[in-house]
């Protein structure tokens, strides 16, 4: 209800002030296994009572232009600093009949007015105050202002036998695929992370998986530190397809040679289960038969022209050089056994028996 306003533009409520620290922290859709207790639902994480009026869950389906979901929240985060929205028990709000969290789109935490969150175009980054993408198309991606990489798609693999959600390791960076990962649901609870308890030691030396990594091949250190350990994690969960994210990267080391990626050191899991995948692809993978390109954990094993050069000059001085010091030796021995008469008149007399 508004005071009427003829001929002018409407006069519409704002929303209060955007509630501060509030960020999606697991998602879940009932379609990603067959696990019966496979639930959907959204859990965010903020500070413990913590208003959130003015701030609309929506929900967007790859298959759908806009969202099948909008839902404005009420109330506020419970004294462990958690809040639910969906069909599992003790939700906090659940989801509108007949809509649910699809298995590839977005889940995101708009801070507008309804009905702009609810049209879920031409959103600003204001009023995206969180986005978690887990679907590949382009469309959808652009439309939250977001590209390719950004998105997180759950790894149905990496939980042994178990329902499966997107789990936020790590608290404070929002619209951030490195933050998340692939675990067991634990709604009102604390998110399953990697663990160094279930870290294993890994040797791979891994060929490229896209031209950008053989176009880039003689600088990959560069490609490396611009990318930094989200785009290997990419590559080796393309090999591994278990959940790998730079989470698990946190105590590994890499270096790039001829095109090959050599990464060693601890990689952490989430379980047994999860560990024995990754110990299993590193075997699948072992260094390739080009020689021990990969044997040694170096930052920079690439030599330089100059480098080559300066060791062929190197070996020639010191090849000079013993011929010299053997051409000295020579002449001090016969200056100190020189041949006296009687040797020189036999070595003659030897000389004209074989001319006869």
């Amino acid at each position: 209800v508004a005071p009427p306003t003829p001929l002018r533009e409407n006069s519409c409520p704002r929303p209060p002030p955007a509630p501060e620290g509030v960020v999606i922290s697991e998602v879940a859709s009932g379609h990603w296994t067959n696990h019966s207790q496979q639930r959907a639902f959204v859990e965010l994480h903020g500070p413990p009572l913590m208003a959130l009026r003015g701030l609309v869950l929506t929900v967007f389906d790859q298959e759908r232009s806009g969202t099948i979901m909008a839902v404005p929240l009420t109330g506020s985060i419970d004294q462990d600093g958690f809040y639910i929205v969906g069909n599992v028990t003790g939700a906090d709000q659940i989801f509108p009949q007949g809509t649910t969290v699809p298995v590839r789109g977005a889940a995101v935490l708009c801070y507008d007015l309804f009905s702009v969150c609810r049209a879920g175009m031409a959103l600003t980054n204001s009023s995206l105050r969180d986005v978690l993408v887990f679907s590949e198309s382009q469309q959808l991606l652009s439309s939250l202002s977001a590209t390719r990489g950004r998105q997180v798609i759950p790894a149905v693999r990496s939980v042994e036998d178990g329902p499966v959600s997107l789990s936020r390791c790590s608290c404070c960076e929002v619209r951030s695929p490195s933050s998340w990962t692939s675990s067991s649901p634990t709604p009102r609870s604390s998110n399953l992370c990697p663990s160094s308890a279930f870290s294993s030691h890994i040797d791979l030396c891994l060929g490229p998986l896209s031209s950008d990594w053989q176009e880039q091949s003689d600088n990959c250190s560069g490609l490396m530190q611009g990318k930094k350990a989200a785009e290997v994690a990419e590559y080796l969960e393309q090999r591994c397809h278990c959940g790998i994210s730079s989470l698990y990267l946190q105590g590994a080391n890499f270096s790039c040679v001829s095109g090959w990626l050599h990464v060693w050191g601890d990689i952490q899991a989430l379980s047994a289960h999860q560990k024995a995948l990754i110990i299993q692809t590193s075997h699948m993978h072992p260094s390739p038969a080009h020689g021990d390109a990969c044997s040694a954990p170096t930052t920079d094993r690439h030599m330089s022209t100059a480098s080559a050069l300066g060791l062929q000059i190197g070996l020639v001085v010191a090849l000079l050089l013993l011929l010299g010091l053997g051409a000295a030796l020579f002449v001090f021995y016969r200056r100190r056994h020189p041949l006296d008469y009687y040797t020189m008149e036999l070595s003659e007399h030897a000389e004209g028996l074989s001319d006869l």
